[in-house]
């Protein structure tokens, strides 16, 4: 590709978006910026007096962050073969024009009539090496969906027995007189597919359904445990003698129990397996088929051989160095609770048999309530790891060996982000344009899960939009915000949602249905955009440096799947949190007076859930940070809530309960010493960060409207750079006070423009620096502290 096709009109379009740009969104920012500019010249000041140290920030990477890490990436989807060669490079040629980074390319059913390039034919890997070569010779990045559509993996090669399955049972009622042979109940085989697992005869009298364990079952999310301690009552519960494993006696060929039963009645409770039946969509048809199943190593295998395998065939010298990652979208492919291992896996994990506690997910008490509720909880955790494991971890050691890196939303239906995130090169979640404030809880939990696992680069699938929020209604000026919104909340690597590949010269051209926001070269306010997307990468290149400051750990249960933990403490406004599962915590130290994590990740502060139960192992790592040095805060758990712990005598756990919070009772005596550390129990975490004097990371007076403004706050080392943005459609003046060395002198990093500045207006405070500041309508700006003070500086 010729360098002259890259750079046609370059430098006056790139004047006239930068331009547009401004008038946009921030003709009010640049005036207070130029009226402080001209009070700190008359304050005798002189930009850039001074030379400035070495520093790991570049000023000139700011200004034109070229690498394509800083840049923004784009879903480029594929519409039901409508793909012509022609519409690839001028498609390519301007994303690369507009500061664009890469694609992530989709090929997908959407509303449109058939094209003859048709998925996975010769034909349609053709057009794909023709697209990463122009991607190649134009510097830009490209990555593919792991599976035709977006819910999950599959296609028409997955058979019913590779797809996702589910536990199916019937029940028959053994007759009064003892018969030689009885024939069982089929239970549910969907298309015919059906296999056994085993046979259990239950006393009839003990055979009574409960709806609640029905509700419960693992066809959901992992749910959380009843807020009433569960019971040791055995009235209503199967115990031993009540139940007989008469697998041995069943003829699968004849469909024949041949047993002549025990004293009493008796009920037979047939276990298999079936396919849930769920497909791919929305894929085309020749891409359409069952969704594989997640819980099988072997299965996952096969089906990135289907898929990404030949497509790194197909790329050849090009995989690792342009064909650079694969692409899991949010995960809609439903969910699934068995697969033939799984009994083999599960004993592997708890360390007792799986196939002995069946009737409970036939709705059947076992042992008793307490021992019935552990038993489920033991079952859902251990699919909510194997889903990662299996799945995610399976996908990226296949990747791996061809240096493919996995983007993930590792979230949606069963799947964890706490789980997920582990295999994820790049985690990733999502904002739309509409709601991101209801989303913020979500984001943060994977933002939390990466920042903790040391994984830098934080993905977001960016500005999707329903019908209502989309229909060619945004343009950058009220997409601005949102976006703000999200680097606030720590993402820092926008994947733009949706760039529809253009095959023909038409406008306004192919789009991807009723959804996403139109990015692309037939939109009118297009030519205009890279001045924009300047902005988000030099957003980017900023939020990439360093680490995340945070004071507050969160502990999460691990019962939180994906959504925002029940009675979760508030945390107060000026201080930043990470949450974290319980799994991690047991690879945290305290040190230097810090919680800190292998990653690099440090907190002031460990909060814990106002949940009832949780496991020794996580109350042994709580008691060990305690006599580390640890601050703790949280209400005593009540019980475990896993086999291990309600068959052991407690003796341990109770003993530990005892150690951390004995002689505490949340009102009158709220914290002790607890060896080299502190507990709290009932006081406001406010009030527990004034006892140590920890101050607000950034605290903002006099705001006329300080709910809108938020701030995110990241570490070098050698440099402290907040991120403040103005969420409201109004003009903001404030103070705000940094919690930054006093002798540190700020600096403003102007992401529209590029420019770099030091303040002229600015004064020490008792815990850092004091700085007025004023940002118009979804304005915002990078404060940086760095450089010392002059001597002439006050």
């Amino acid at each position: 590709m010729k360098k002259e096709l890259i750079n046609t009109k370059k430098e006056g379009l790139l004047k006239d978006s930068a331009r547009v740009f401004h008038n946009m969104h921030l003709q009010s920012h640049n005036s207070a910026i130029v009226m402080m500019m001209l009070l700190f010249l008359m304050l005798g000041g002189k930009l850039n007096a001074q030379k400035r140290p070495a520093s790991l920030l570049s000023e000139s990477v700011f200004q034109d962050p070229a690498l394509n890490i800083y840049k923004p990436l784009t879903w480029w989807h594929w519409i039901n073969g409508n793909v012509t060669k022609d519409g690839i490079r001028k498609d390519l040629l301007d994303m690369k024009h507009k500061g664009i980074g890469g694609v992530q390319m989709f090929d997908t059913h959407m509303y449109l009539p058939p094209g003859p390039v048709r998925y996975g034919s010769d034909k349609w890997y053709a057009h794909v090496r023709f697209a990463i070569k122009i991607c190649d010779s134009l510097g830009l990045e490209f990555y593919m969906s792991n599976s035709p559509g977006w819910s999950g993996s599959g296609g028409p090669w997955i058979t019913l027995n590779q797809s996702m399955k589910k536990l199916v049972y019937s029940e028959t009622k053994m007759p009064a007189r003892s018969i030689a042979s009885i024939t069982l109940s089929q239970p549910q085989a969907y298309q015919g597919y059906y296999k056994d697992i085993a046979v259990v005869a239950i006393r009839e009298s003990k055979a009574g359904v409960s709806q609640e364990l029905i509700d419960r079952n693992a066809m959901a999310k992992m749910p959380y445990l009843p807020d009433n301690i569960p019971g040791d009552d055995t009235a209503n519960a199967l115990q031993p003698n009540d139940i007989i494993d008469v697998t041995a006696y069943y003829d699968v060929a004849a469909n024949k129990l041949n047993w002549k039963g025990a004293p009493g009645k008796w009920v037979i409770l047939r276990f298999g397996y079936t396919a849930t039946g769920k497909k791919l969509h929305p894929a085309v048809d020749e891409g359409t088929g069952y969704e594989v199943d997640k819980l099988d190593t072997a299965a996952v295998r096969f089906q990135f051989e289907q898929t990404v395998g030949r497509m790194i065939r197909e790329a050849g010298a090009y995989t690792g160095k342009t064909f650079k990652g694969i692409l899991f979208d949010s995960f809609e492919g439903g969910f699934q609770n068995w697969t033939p291992s799984l009994p083999g896996q599960f004993e592997k994990i708890k360390g007792y048999s799986l196939l002995k506690y069946l009737p409970i997910l036939a709705g059947r008490k076992m042992g008793s309530e307490k021992l019935t509720y552990a038993f489920l909880w033991d079952f859902h955790d251990v699919l909510t790891r194997l889903l990662a494991t299996n799945y995610y971890g399976t996908m990226q050691k296949l990747a791996q060996r061809s240096n493919l890196k996995l983007f993930i939303e590792g979230q949606g239906g069963p799947m964890s982000p706490a789980y997920v995130n582990a295999y994820a090169d790049v985690p990733m979640n999502e904002f739309w344009t509409l709601g991101v404030d209801a989303r913020a809880p979500l984001i943060k939990q994977t933002v939390s899960i990466a920042q903790i696992l040391g994984k830098n680069i934080i993905g977001a699938e960016s500005f999707t939009a329903t019908p209502e929020g989309g229909k060619w209604q945004n343009t950058p000026g009220n997409m601005k915000g949102t976006g703000d919104y999200a680097f606030a909340l720590g993402i820092n690597k926008f994947i733009f949602h949706t760039y529809t590949h253009q095959p023909f010269n038409l406008k306004p051209g192919f789009t991807m249905g009723r959804y996403g926001t139109h990015f692309g070269r037939n939109n009118t306010w297009w030519p205009y955009a890279g001045a924009w997307i300047n902005y988000l990468s030099r957003c980017q290149y900023l939020l990439q440096q360093g680490n995340t400051v945070a004071d507050v750990c969160l502990l999460f249960p691990r019962d939180v799947v994906y959504s925002f933990a029940q009675n979760t403490p508030k945390i107060p406004e000026g201080y930043n949190y990470n949450i974290c599962y319980p799994d991690y915590l047991a690879t945290a130290k305290w040190v230097n007076n810090r919680l800190q994590f292998p990653s690099g990740a440090l907190y002031k502060m460990l909060v814990l859930p106002e949940y009832s139960y949780m496991p020794l192992s996580t109350l042994k790592d709580i008691y060990r940070l305690l006599k580390e040095g640890c601050i703790v805060s949280g209400t005593p758990p009540l019980a475990p809530p896993d086999m291990e712990g309600v068959v052991s005598d407690n003796t341990v756990y109770n003993e530990l309960i005892r150690e951390i919070w004995g002689g505490l009772d949340g009102k009158r005596n709220t914290n002790k010493s607890v060896e080299n550390g502190e507990v709290f129990w009932g006081s406001p975490i406010k009030e527990i960060l004034n006892h140590y004097s920890f101050q607000e990371d950034v605290k903002f007076i006099k705001a006329t409207a300080a709910d809108s403004l938020k701030y995110i706050h990241r570490s070098t080392g050698n440099s402290d750079i907040y991120f403040i943005s103005n969420q409201a459609d109004r003009k903001v003046s404030f103070q705000a006070i940094f919690r930054v060395d006093s002798n540190l002198r700020p600096e403003f990093w102007e992401p529209v423009s590029g420019n770099v500045y030091e303040a002229g207006v600015f004064k020490a405070a008792n815990s850092g620096v004091s700085l007025p500041l004023s940002l118009p309508p979804s304005g915002s700006i990078f404060i940086v502290f760095r450089q010392p003070l002059l001597k002439k500086d006050p």
